[in-house]
């Protein structure tokens, strides 16, 4: 047992965060009085990957499997770092990390635990749904696909519809209008953000410029327009009042024209149904182009996360269309 006059517990801190998203970057810390010369060991999990030491140079530390032995730091009194997280089948996970500190008089455990969660995005699937859209334009569905996050995280889901399908995708409903009035209010407000911000001139003309292009761009089209969009980043990086002014700019210009998308009440109702749920919809606004007749409609659940995490696409049933005329149907309808 250590003498309590050498406990060096209270004259350290370490830092591990408590819970994460697995598959993100995880920090850690070590503060002592640099009164003391410490040999610090840290145990890690397979799972975890050493991306940066902070304040320690190559020759003062060493790495056997998943133990990281450090002889000295650089400067006296800190040592940082940064571990990778992995994804694993489970979704959530407790790990466990073990710093080992010793002063030359004594050794000291210090053990954290660190929770790992994702997304567990589950689907019930109903097959062969049919939809039948009636002269109100008013849809009924004689089933549905639900969607569910079991998971701790948030998960981002969207639907591609595959080259196969009979069903392909289309504008959402009074799109051309609102893109047209949106393009319009927003070069307004770009004019006025130009004068106020004369140094930025070039950026934002040719972001300005580029609103005009049509759909679907050229490649050449695309490559300029990247071009400019890196500008305004460099612009919004290096000044604070120009990002305020530019993110007012977009907000102003959407806020005037978004209710000219129809349906649009209906969908935020549903999209905060989902904010609940730990559930972000990619790509809210997608419509789908039904023919009058029965068609099928072929796709994949697509599913990622906040970290960036990808994941193996999910191929859903055919889902059966049936319709008495020519319409567009906005995608979140098909959902519960």
């Amino acid at each position: 047992m250590t003498d309590a006059n050498t406990d060096i517990r209270p004259k350290l801190e370490v830092y591990l965060p408590d819970f994460t998203l697995q598959g993100q970057k995880i920090p850690f810390y070590i503060i002592w009085p640099n009164s003391l010369k410490l040999q610090i060991k840290i145990k890690i999990p397979k799972s975890f990957k050493i991306l940066e030491l902070y304040n320690l140079s190559e020759s003062n530390f060493s790495t056997v499997d998943s133990e990281i032995v450090i002889k000295n730091v650089d400067v006296n009194g800190y040592l940082g770092g940064t571990f990778q997280t992995s994804l694993d089948p489970v979704p959530d996970r407790i790990e466990h990390i073990e710093f080992l500190i010793n002063d030359g008089s004594s050794e000291q455990k210090y053990f954290k635990d660190v929770e790992l969660f994702r997304q567990d995005v589950k689907l019930t699937e109903s097959r062969n749904n049919k939809i039948v859209e009636y002269e109100d334009n008013k849809i009924k569905l004689s089933s549905t696909n639900k969607i569910e996050n079991l998971g701790k995280g948030t998960a981002i889901v969207g639907f591609e519809i595959l080259k196969e399908s009979e069903v392909k995708e289309s504008l959402p409903e009074g799109f051309e209008e609102f893109r047209n009035n949106l393009v319009k209010d927003l070069s307004v407000e770009l004019k006025a953000l130009q004068e106020k911000f004369p140094q930025y001139e070039e950026g934002i003309s040719g972001f300005s410029s580029a609103l005009n292009i049509p759909l679907p761009p050229r490649e050449e089209d695309i490559k300029k327009f990247n071009e400019d969009i890196g500008l305004i980043d460099s612009y919004i990086r290096s000044d604070v009042q120009f990002l305020a002014s530019f993110s007012e700019a977009i907000k102003m210009a959407y806020i005037k024209n978004f209710s000219l998308l129809v349906g649009v009440e209906e969908l935020v109702s549903y999209l905060k149904s989902l904010k609940s749920a730990r559930i972000i919809l990619y790509d809210p606004l997608k419509t789908i182009q039904v023919e009058k007749g029965s068609h099928k409609l072929k796709l994949n659940m697509v599913i990622g996360d906040l970290a960036n995490n990808a994941y193996q696409p999910i191929p859903l049933s055919d889902i059966t269309i049936e319709s008495d005329k020519n319409c567009r149907i906005p995608f979140y309808k098909l959902l519960d």
